[in-house]
């Protein structure tokens, strides 16, 4: 799929149950500020802990959780995401909200502008432009 404002947020999860909520809450707030169409995808390493009832019961047609019983770990989970993304653009954070989503908006920008296709990977401290 290729959409001008269309970015794949991978979200590796392990019993983060308790991050989700807030983290959707951000990002839904980033959708409907920014007019981006973004997509949530946690890729959670066999949790247990709820967060696919969770993700499940909210309804959101924007977001997926795939749980993950083989080849578990931060790398897989991540390399699992970024195969299954379909935007041109594919932004990898945590679930504890240690990367600010309000910046998604911006790191979408800066790789458009120098790029057809980009991946951004959010460090622990974003330093924007």
């Amino acid at each position: 799929m290729t959409q001008s404002r269309c970015v794949d947020i991978i979200v590796p999860t392990y019993q983060e149950v308790q991050n989700i909520p807030r983290l959707l809450e951000c990002l839904g707030s980033v959708r409907s500020s920014s007019g981006l169409d973004l997509r949530v995808l946690f890729m959670d390493d066999d949790s247990r802990d709820g967060s696919h009832e969770l993700v499940l019961s909210l309804g959101l047609p924007w977001v997926k959780l795939v749980t993950r019983e083989a080849d578990r770990g931060l790398s897989a989970a991540v390399l699992d995401g970024i195969a299954r993304a379909r935007c041109d653009l594919v932004i990898v954070m945590d679930a504890d909200l240690s990367h600010p989503p309000e910046k998604i908006p911006d790191c979408g920008a800066g790789c458009r502008r120098r790029y057809r296709r980009g991946l951004a990977l959010y460090r622990r401290r974003f330093h924007g432009r």
